[in-house]
């Protein structure tokens, strides 16, 4: 699809406005490739001001082939970052892709629908030094250690526990067993530790279900 620079210029910003690494963390978008075509577009965007449409009655023959120059350089560095970090991450969910203008086949557009299960913790392991283990279900599914079956894996979010400081959870991994263990640097050994667990339909038209209840312990050494 050809777009013109407005619309280019429109759907540029969404979607580095949007994959911002602070605001979602959850998106696990590479902030390398992020970064690298924020420069292209700090050199994109005073070009198209100059030399764009709405600069029609002041913008001479320099300044729109500056703006086109600028523009080839930094489509084709932002499509590789749209492939890669956005179109195939499935870590962003469709509907977020689509508000943003991102096109999505015909064949992925139909979501499956994430459930409102929550993993309920049963027990966890402190016998591996450096790790967590945790053993969790479904809270719908009492009876059963089964996944739910919208969900391909469980994930595992933590934050080092530091007085006075605000929680920073960052991900560790994720499993599709009914166990999980999560791994800690040898550095963070004997340091208080809080941990979140969901589901997640690992999918390009999927998402995370709700974390459970917070686990806190202490990493062992």
């Amino acid at each position: 699809m050809n777009l013109s620079d407005k619309q280019f210029d429109t759907l540029q910003k969404k979607v580095i406005a949007g994959t911002d690494p602070t605001a979602h963390p959850e998106y696990l978008v590479s902030t390398a490739n992020r970064d690298e075509v924020i420069v292209f577009q700090g050199d994109w965007g005073p070009k198209f001001l100059a030399g764009g449409e709405d600069a029609s009655a002041t913008r001479n023959h320099t300044q729109v082939k500056q703006k086109d120059d600028s523009r080839k350089v930094f489509q084709k560095r932002f499509n590789l970052f749209l492939k890669s970090d956005v179109k195939d991450n499935n870590h962003i969910p469709n509907d977020k892709k689509i508000e943003w203008g991102v096109h999505i086949d015909e064949t992925t557009k139909t979501k499956r629908v994430v459930g409102e299960d929550i993993p309920v913790t049963l027990s966890y392991d402190l016998s591996v030094r450096w790790h967590v283990g945790v053993h969790y279900k479904s809270n719908l599914l009492p009876t059963s250690n089964a996944m739910p079956e919208w969900a391909d894996v469980v994930e595992v979010w933590a934050t080092i526990i530091v007085a006075g400081s605000p929680d920073n959870f960052v991900f560790i991994c994720d499993s599709p067993e009914d166990y999980i263990s999560a791994a800690f640097p040898e550095a963070d050994a004997g340091k208080g530790v809080k941990l979140r667990l969901r589901y997640k339909l690992n999918t390009k038209d999927g998402g995370p279900g709700d974390f459970g209840a917070d686990i806190i312990t202490v990493i062992p050494s």
